[in-house]
């Protein structure tokens, strides 16, 4: 049973678009605006390119096979190449080998989501193979003139947990919001976030409710406002700091994930239906 980690990612438009090569110009970027309304749609085309083609970071290539590439869904697995020394006819010999891992990217409308196969043969930790699909996708993006970021999903209920352990303790709380694109989290106060990033051009914003000296601040899961808030955090992968009175260092949220667990996954996309396989991937993150 392989177990997935869920990240979600967003984009935000660059001011100032590197020139893609000697022979390109930036001449056909398109107005800001227009570039986020077709913002996925510009991201899909990276995978019409040579697997080998596109990810790599630093000077490091990574070798990947696309098994599934449908309504805008895409399945592929991202080798790790490694060298092992063993002993042969007491020889060390060295031996080139490239575990891989699943990469699912939810790419529909509504979406923006990306699951991570936990194997730790191919790679230590889930986060460094985002860090990969995150570099990566930039190289791709930034002459089209727009850069993304991939953050891990937590689940909303830490940030309840936190408050509940320090409760009438917590002095402050600070939320953080990227440039918001992220339809599926869009509704609600995160609309205020949105527009002034817009208008000023802010790739990142913060959002503070500090207590007056002496005082503790008020937190209730019952409070609307305030749980919309701490729900777009979570889907959007922003870290919320909170400040308790007693302890010297802020206390973070982030150290929770989604996930899900899936058997079989390639067998279900080498059926003949397509909307089967579709449908099976999609329920895998509703769950």
């Amino acid at each position: 049973m392989a177990r997935f980690i869920i990240y979600t990612y967003q984009f935000a438009p660059l001011q100032n678009v590197p020139t893609p090569s000697l022979f390109e110009s930036t001449d056909n970027i398109l107005p800001v605006q227009e570039r986020m309304e077709q913002k996925q749609t510009i991201f899909q085309q990276v995978f019409n390119l040579p697997p080998d083609k596109i990810f790599s970071k630093g000077s490091k290539k990574y070798d990947a096979r696309i098994l599934f590439n449908q309504g805008n869904i895409v399945v592929l697995r991202l080798a790790n190449s490694k060298r092992m020394a063993l002993e042969e006819s007491f020889q060390i010999k060295e031996h080139q080998y490239a575990p891989s891992c699943l990469v699912i990217i939810d790419n529909r409308k509504d979406a923006q989501q990306i699951a991570i196969e936990e194997d730790h043969k191919a790679f230590s930790d889930t986060n460094v193979v985002k860090s990969i699909l995150e570099s990566s996708f930039k190289k791709f993006l930034e002459p089209r003139g727009l850069t993304v970021t991939i953050q891990r999903e937590y689940k909303k209920s830490e940030f309840w947990k936190i408050v509940n352990k320090h409760q009438d303790r917590i002095t402050m709380v600070r939320f953080h919001f990227a440039y918001p694109n992220l339809p599926r989290v869009r509704e609600s106060v995160k609309e205020v976030f949105a527009e002034a990033n817009k208008l000023t051009n802010s790739k990142h914003s913060s959002f503070e409710l500090k207590a007056a000296d002496g005082e503790s601040l008020e937190l209730e899961s019952t409070n609307d406002t305030l749980n919309a808030i701490v729900e777009c955090s979570a889907a959007s992968g922003e870290v919320i700091d909170i400040k308790a009175r007693g302890i010297k260092s802020f206390i973070k949220t982030g150290t929770t994930v989604r996930s899900f667990e899936c058997e079989d996954l390639e067998a279900h996309l080498s059926s003949d239906l397509i909307n089967s396989a579709i449908d099976k991937i999609v329920s895998l993150f509703k769950r």
